[in-house]
């Protein structure tokens, strides 16, 4: 069979197996990136998701903790000066509930577990990285603060001045970190829009 074809032929019919190869090589491959590209934009609409809501649940709440945070330092500066009994602090008696949760990071980490994150783009992977990081340590403090609240029960009689210092320092450092966490969400967001108007 091989003698009644021609080397043209032959030749032709390789190319032609090669080429189809080829195509289907190229063909997998494209879709591949498809199916990778679906993978990351679902994971980034998810992740968009959390930190608009994360964001709008702490601007929320942010004017409330300022004006909590300063009533914590009036009152400790004058429990400090002796002006007033540690009996009559009142500052978390009254403003209760505190409005303090943690904050979701279910997109972020599902990004991560599914290997959705590998096909981002670096720099935004870099900046939802420290985005989160921030947000951890938000979360940290809300547990520390709650923990110290409720060990320390007993400061409403006015036995542990100490856990007051603790608790406003606690609660000073928690403002804090919320209104960096806000910027950092608000880039992270930017950020976000950018990239998908490429």
């Amino acid at each position: 069979m091989i003698s009644k074809l021609s080397w043209p032929a032959l030749i032709t019919e390789f190319f032609s197996v090669l080429l189809a190869v080829f195509l289907a090589f190229v063909l997998n491959e494209w879709r591949t990136e498809q199916a990778d590209a679906h993978k990351a934009e679902i994971a980034v609409e998810g992740i968009q998701g959390e930190l608009i809501r994360n964001l709008a649940f702490l601007k929320a709440n942010s004017p409330f903790h300022d004006t909590l945070h300063i009533a914590m330092v009036e009152q400790v500066t004058l429990l400090q000066n002796g002006a007033i009994t540690s009996k009559e602090i009142s500052y978390l008696k009254e403003n209760v509930p505190l409005n303090l949760v943690r904050l979701n990071d279910n997109a972020w980490i599902a990004a991560r577990e599914t290997q959705a994150i590998e096909y981002i783009p670096f720099e935004l992977v870099s900046m939802l990285s420290e985005t989160y990081h921030d947000q951890e340590a938000y979360n940290i403090l809300v547990q520390s603060f709650y923990d110290n609240l409720f060990k320390n029960l007993d400061f409403y009689d006015g036995h542990e001045t100490s856990a007051l210092y603790l608790l406003e320092t606690l609660f000073g450092s928690l403002v804090q970190v919320e209104h960096q966490l806000m910027e950092s969400y608000r880039k992270s967001l930017q950020e976000i829009t950018s990239q998908r108007r490429r």
